[in-house]
Parts: structure tokens; C-alpha cells; sequence
């Protein structure tokens, strides 16, 4: 599909609303698609532990009593946010979705479209009473085409996926008919991951992926319903998918190899064939002694796409890999290096702009919630915020502009 350039000879980088509807929101002009990267971030959103938040304008960013004075608790929960999501609520409003390492409640909203007022947010506590069936663990949260999806953790007898179309009101979709999902189940046991799916992403326009064991699973509407999609294979050792993400018309997956001394490697393809992927290439900074990328259970942010960018990250540091359909590669000119956090304290989470810029969330220092930025598109970090959240660390980011970029 074609994307818009501009509109009644104004370029798209140059337009704030059309008929009132911010740009960022607006999806498709007379059929054509509207490029997201065009759109500017206004906002930063970062959830903590205990289900802290904070919010800044994008212009105070590197400003730390901003976030200390407008940081307030989504739900005290006392379980930490795992994920942060930006999409529309039913109305077509901005509005946050998130998830919580928690089973009670699983998923969190601000259901008054209004980040800003410091209003305890709306909760789903799967399984109790009038709320979809399911008690399990969410571990990825998105939205795309008017539509949220959240899916986590498994159990032998209940394999389920959330949906919604306004963010408040959400339904179970029951998955454990699919192919192979199964024996999916019994081989994910075998590197110790919890049974759960940890990648979930859509390409904004209907179609959405997830991935369990080396199984990927597609809908091509809506998520709505689903079915095996692909098997990767990977020769001698075993293969699971650990994240997954759209960029540049291309979907990205993440995987584990658990018998290999490069254990992760990437992958693409191009959005008309997501079957069809490229050589996985392993996560590890050239030169002797570089560092590889390390995945843990419990580290469910590894993967991030912006512009064309992809970022893979630990508790660390970052690689960066340049993506085009089936063509995935470190960036030219680059040495190609794994990149060390910037600041201190565990690297949980990681966005980008589509713009170049990219922004992560930390421990820091006493757990005190580090943000550090990057503007070379990834390839270096700095802290802009040492410390706002009062010794709850930041466990997540998003910023005002859904994915994907």
C-alpha cells in the first residue's frame, strides 16, 4: 500500500490534526497509508514498581522533578508494571493499557483518556467475577487497527489471548484448538521460560503475530482468530521465539538457542511473506571478546523497532541491527559492537521514536528509576534522569505515538 505524502500539498511531517484528529492517529487518507514515523513524540510515559507511573512532556524529558512531581500510583498493587502501551480508547481517544507481573490484577487502563490527572486507573482481574475466563500472567500488551491485544502466560488446561476494542472492556479468545500448541507447551518446559508467550506485535493494519516454542501464529484479522502461521527449525539446537516486532514493513522475530555459546539470534521477513525469513544471525558485537546478548526469564522487553532500527537489549546493554523485509544487518559504518547501558542499575526496557531517538528505562541506583536517551539512533546512550521514583525501579517506557514505527 502506498503512503500519503502530503496533504493538500502540505507534507505529512509538517501536519499536527486533519479535520481535528491528530495526525499520529490517523491511519489511512482515501486508502493510503499514513507513515507513523512522521508523527512527533509529545509525551514519555514510564511505569514502575508497585504500580508507580510517571509522565513528562517530550521537552522535559532530561528533567528529573518533572517526573518526580507528576509520578502517582496507577494501582497500588504492590506488583511491578511489566508493559505500557499507547493506543485509542472506543471514542478514538488517546489511551494507556498495561500490564502488571501480577495475576491480580493482570491488566491496567486509564480509562479516562487523560494520563495526565493522576486518577487511580481501571483494572481486569482475570477470572473473577464477571471479568473473561483466566487467571494467568500477561506478558506483552499492544494496539493496532482499533484493537488491543494482551497474551502471557499458558497452563496446561487454559491457553488464552485478551481482546479489545476500547481498552476497558476486554474478552478471552481461546487458543488451545491451534496446531500444535500442545506439544508447543510441553517443549517451551524445556528451557525453563514459564510456559508463556513473551512476543506478541501487528503491522497496525489487521495483521497480528505471536510467538511460542518455534511455533509463530498469525491473524489476518483483527486478532480475532488465529493459526499456525510457521515452524522455524533449527538444526541441532533448540528454538524458541523470545520477542517480536514490526518495522519498515517487516516483521522481526527474537530467538533462544539453548544448547549454542551465541544463544540469541535475530530475524526478519517482509510483510507479504511471513513465512519466508532470513538467516538468523547471532546477537553478539564483532571483534574478539565482544559481548553477546544474554536473555533471562525474566527480562521480557528484548526487542525494539523504530524506523527501520532494531534494537536487541539485556539487562546490559543493546545491539543495533539495521531491517528491510528479509535483510537484517548491524548498520553500516558502525563497528558493529554490543553497547553497555548508560547509568546503573538493570536495563528493562527500551522504545524508539521512528525519528532516531530511543529511550530506556532502568533499575538505577537504589532501584531509583534511571531514563537514559538516545539521538544517534541507538548506537549510544545517555542518563537524562538520575533518580524519580523514589526507590521503585522503572521497569518500563512508552511514549504517545503507537507502534509500530
Amino acid at each position: 500500500m502506498a503512503d500519503v505524502e502530503k496533504v493538500n500539498g502540505v507534507a505529512t511531517a509538517s501536519i499536527e490534526k486533519v479535520d481535528g484528529v491528530a495526525y499520529a492517529s490517523i491511519e489511512t487518507i482515501d486508502g493510503l497509508t499514513c507513515p507513523s514515523g512522521a508523527a512527533s513524540v509529545t509525551r514519555l510515559v514510564a511505569g514502575c514498581m508497585d504500580g508507580l507511573m510517571s509522565h513528562v512532556p517530550i521537552a522535559d524529558a532530561a528533567t528529573q522533578a518533572t517526573w518526580q512531581n507528576n509520578k502517582y500510583d496507577a494501582f497500588n498493587t504492590g506488583s511491578d508494571f511489566q508493559e505500557i502501551a499507547v493506543g485509542k480508547d472506543g471514542s478514538g481517544n488517546v489511551m494507556y493499557v498495561g500490564i502488571l507481573n501480577s495475576s491480580n490484577p493482570e491488566i491496567l487502563f486509564d480509562d479516562d483518556s487523560d494520563i495526565t490527572d493522576g486518577d487511580t486507573w481501571g483494572s481486569i482481574n482475570l477470572g473473577g467475577s464477571g471479568q473473561p475466563a483466566g487467571n494467568h500472567r500477561q506478558r506483552s500488551v499492544a494496539w493496532g487497527n482499533n484493537v488491543w491485544v494482551t497474551i502471557g502466560m499458558f497452563s496446561g488446561s487454559s491457553k488464552k489471548l485478551y481482546r479489545s476494542t476500547d481498552g476497558t472492556n476486554w474478552s478471552a479468545i481461546g487458543l488451545e484448538s491451534l496446531t500444535d500448541i500442545a506439544a508447543a507447551h510441553t517443549a517451551i518446559a524445556d528451557v525453563g521460560d514459564n510456559q508463556g508467550v513473551y512476543g506478541l506485535t501487528t503491522n497496525g493494519v489487521g495483521d497480528w503475530w505471536f510467538g511460542y516454542a518455534n511455533k509463530l501464529y498469525k491473524s489476518t484479522d483483527n486478532a480475532s482468530s488465529w493459526s499456525l502461521h510457521h515452524t522455524f527449525t533449527n538444526q541441532s539446537n533448540a528454538l524458541h521465539i523470545k520477542d517480536l516486532a514490526y518495522t519498515n514493513n517487516s516483521l522481526i522475530a527474537l530467538f533462544h538457542l539453548t544448547t549454542s555459546s551465541d544463544a540469541v539470534h535475530v530475524a526478519s521477513a517482509a510483510n507479504s511473506d511471513t513465512t519466508d525469513w532470513s538467516t538468523e544471525v547471532a546477537c553478539v558485537g564483532n571483534g574478539s571478546g565482544q559481548n553477546a546478548v544474554t536473555i533471562n526469564d525474566y527480562h521480557y522487553n528484548n526487542l525494539a523497532a523504530a524506523g527501520g532500527r532494531v534494537l536487541v537489549n539485556d539487562t546490559g546493554g543493546t545491539l543495533a541491527f539495521d531491517v528491510n523485509g528479509k535483510t537484517i544487518a548491524k548498520p553500516a559504518g558502525t563497528d558493529g559492537n554490543y553497547k553497555s547501558k548508560a547509568g546503573s542499575g538493570n536495563l528493562n526496557y527500551v522504545i524508539g521514536d521512528g525519528n532516531g531517538n530511543w529511550y530506556t528505562a532502568q533499575d538505577g541506583s537504589g532501584s531509583n528509576g534511571h531514563i537514559c536517551r538516545s539521538t544517534d539512533n541507538g548506537m549510544s546512550f545517555t542518563k537524562i534522569v538520575d533518580g524519580f521514583s523514589g526507590s521503585k525501579k522503572a521497569e518500563c517506557i512508552c511514549h504517545d505515538v503507537p507502534l509500530p514505527l
